[in-house]
């Protein structure tokens, strides 16, 4: 199982004991839950060795079940002899992450550069870009007289922007040159020109060439540069694996794992899965996954009254609000379990 914690509000709390397993005979794997039942059910699991986090006299929601491609990877750790060493336990990162941004690491050390400001963004004649932190900038608006007016604005971290051209402050020049209007180029400072940008919402933000920071090409559909920042989908499409990347920008796991943001790619593959949560009247609670094809034994809760008590209905409405942001996290594999059909199953730390 891959797992992450997430933090919520506190629901009703369930009236009475918790409701333990029955014995062995009555255990399914996910498979078979899956053909007998319909989600989200409740079920506890039975596994030798409870799991860090998991409470396995408790039963847990499985809430639903999906088919995704993950990629599987470690991270790694320089050493002072300019190599690279894993660390950690291994990662796995959906090919829908879209919270980050990954640069390729070539076999000689060379990764994506970065423009330190927007005069250089724009001199490079490309079209998108990836601010890696906040970087202040202004949108035009009408007022109330009709008259175009400027206000200040912040593009965030991690947000791509499109080039769209150059504008220049002709008021500025016209002040900055004595109030004479003289239309001479080479005296206009650079604090007067500015990029002309589309953001994600479609709105024209504009961005001093003075603004510093780091920015980053992004890679277009075929790009295979490791001059180009990507997102993990366009890896996939565009690369062959294993490969060395790193993180740019974007979010790291929630649970601690000696994530340094440089991973070695070892391995992508679809896999059916089952998304559980743990059910707890505490604030936060743990969602991951279940591999359809693990060997893990489950046991559904016979009591028909059950998927009506505080604790399973709070469960249920807790992961309508988590599980689709959690799906497409970084997440990390602390313990794997063998097969029964020769593949993985991860529990989670």
């Amino acid at each position: 199982m891959s797992t992450s914690h997430s933090s919520g509000s506190s629901g009703g709390r369930t009236a009475g004991p918790w409701l333990h397993p029955v014995g062995p005979g009555g255990t399914l794997t996910p498979k078979s839950l899956l053909r007998r039942h319909k989600l989200p059910v409740a079920a506890h699991l039975h596994t030798p060795t409870a799991p860090p986090g998991l409470d396995l006299s408790r039963p847990l929601l499985l809430y639903s079940s999906y088919t995704s491609t993950k990629v599987r990877g470690v991270s790694l750790q320089p050493r002072k002899d300019g190599g690279m060493t894993p660390v950690g336990p291994s990662v796995v990162i959906p090919d829908s992450y879209t919270a980050g941004w990954f640069a390729i690491v070539t076999s000689d050390g060379h990764t994506a550069p970065f423009f330190s400001t927007v005069e250089q963004v724009a001199s490079s004649k490309g079209t998108f870009f990836l601010t890696r932190y906040d970087v202040p900038a202004y949108t035009n608006q009408h007022d109330d007289t009709g008259r175009m007016t400027y206000q200040k604005t912040v593009v965030q971290s991690g947000h791509v922007l499109k080039l769209l051209g150059i504008f220049e402050d002709l008021n500025a020049r016209r002040t900055n040159s004595g109030g004479r209007g003289r239309d001479v180029s080479s005296s206009v400072p650079t604090s007067d020109k500015y990029a002309q940008c589309l953001n994600y919402r479609n709105e024209v933000v504009f961005l001093s060439f003075s603004a510093t920071g780091r920015f980053y090409t992004t890679a277009h559909k075929t790009s295979k540069s490791p001059n180009h920042v990507y997102l993990m989908a366009h890896i996939l499409k565009n690369h062959r694996l294993p490969l060395t990347v790193r993180l740019v920008c974007g979010y790291m796991p929630r649970v601690p794992c000696n994530f340094t943001g440089v991973l070695r790619l070892e391995q992508a593959q679809k896999e059916a899965v089952i998304l559980a949560c743990t059910m707890t009247n505490e604030a936060q609670a743990t969602l991951f996954e279940i591999d359809v094809s693990s060997n893990f034994a489950l046991t559904p809760v016979k009591d028909s009254m059950f998927p009506k008590t505080p604790i399973f209905l709070k469960t249920v409405s807790y992961c309508e609000d988590e599980a689709e942001a959690w799906r497409r996290q970084i997440k990390c594999l602390v313990l794997a379990e063998a097969t029964t059909q020769g593949g993985e199953s991860q529990t989670p730390g």
